[in-house]
């Protein structure tokens, strides 16, 4: 009777099956003793949340573009104005911004840089007749909290002649953070007075002006053979050049602006010659005309004449002006030839 084959076949089949199912078979697959594949995928499927994720976790695109920024000052702020260096200076647009200060157009959005910046328009107005400005770019900071300041770069840099009005912008580097409430402008002239303060928020300050005072005295000079007189008719004080004279070819705003603790007397006068034993005419005495503050003669910075070699019955209008000390509250205008001091006549002059 034949063996019954089926037992053997079964057997073999167990062995093979056993085989495929150790731990040795398929290692290149997985990690050793690690989740399977789809053991894996099925954990991740249970632990991923099933709806959107809590806005506290969602984070800002770093791709994302940036944008243009502008801050304005606030309605009825602007216009308001300053003096420095004779000049009218008008803030007629101000804006804190991430944009191009050179390219910036209010109102219309450019494209934004890295740097904020404050920019401020000026209307510049030259009213004086005579002295003209070869550039008007002065040394313009702003003043920011804790102390800071920040120099501004004038990107006009127009010059102004005389009776003339120019544009100009002014750009300054300031945090981003900054607000109009954060800034005060003020001109700082190496060596010069500074400006008024004008802040870009709030009420609109006083404007800095010179004072003017009516003298109106007259006394002889005593030239012998002359009949001549001078009338002290206006006193002018303060910081700015007081008067329409000097400064031939142009000059820069600080030279129109006194030197550090000091600051400019100008004097209007008239001089009237009457009788005059003078053949060939006699000098208005204008450019030996002295003003002595404490004991200490000043000369004029600048003198003009309407006609500085006078006959009989002629007159010539004067105009001087000093550098003195800004402390100084009383002055001497000494005129009449310096060589012969018996022949001068002083006006005594309070400055206020």
């Amino acid at each position: 009777m034949s063996r019954n084959p089926i037992p053997v076949v079964l057997a073999v089949a167990g062995a093979l099956l056993v085989a495929a199912c150790s731990p040795s078979a398929g290692a290149a697959d997985r990690p050793p003793d690690g989740p399977t594949p789809a053991a894996t995928a099925t954990a991740s499927a249970l632990a991923a949340p099933s709806g959107p994720a809590p806005a506290a976790a969602v984070v800002a695109d770093p791709s994302a573009e940036p944008v243009a920024t502008v801050l304005v000052p606030d309605v009825g702020v602007l216009p308001r104005s300053m003096t420095y260096g004779i000049l009218s200076w008008t803030v007629t647009d101000a804006a804190i911004t991430n944009q191009d200060p050179a390219a910036f157009v209010a109102g219309s959005d450019g494209p934004p840089t890295p740097a904020t910046s404050l920019i401020v328009d000026f209307e510049i107005r030259n009213d004086s007749p005579h002295v003209g400005f070869v550039t008007t770019t002065s040394r313009l900071v702003a003043a920011l909290p804790g102390g800071t300041t920040v120099v501004g770069k004038d990107l006009g840099r127009p010059s102004a002649a005389p009776e003339s009005t120019v544009e100009s912008r002014y750009a300054f580097d300031v945090p981003a953070e900054t607000t109009f409430e954060d800034v005060t402008l003020r001109f700082e002239d190496p060596g010069r007075e500074p400006s008024l303060d004008l802040p870009l928020s709030g009420a609109a300050p006083d404007v800095e002006t010179d004072g003017t005072t009516k003298i109106g005295v007259t006394k002889a000079i005593g030239i012998p053979g002359i009949d001549m007189r001078w009338t002290v008719g206006t006193l002018l004080t303060g910081r700015d050049w007081p008067l329409p004279v000097g400064f031939k070819g142009g000059t820069r705003v600080s030279g129109a602006r006194a030197e550090t603790g000091h600051r400019w007397v100008g004097i209007v006068a008239r001089v009237d010659v009457g009788r005059c034993d003078c053949k060939g005419g006699v000098l208005d005495q204008s450019g030996s005309a002295r003003l002595v503050v404490d004991g200490s003669p000043f000369t004029a910075e600048a003198a003009d004449s309407s006609k500085a070699i006078m006959n009989a019955s002629t007159f010539s209008d004067v105009m001087l002006v000093f550098d003195i000390p800004a402390d100084a509250t009383r002055a001497v205008l000494q005129v009449g030839p310096l060589e012969e001091p018996a022949q001068q006549t002083a006006f005594d002059l309070a400055l206020d």
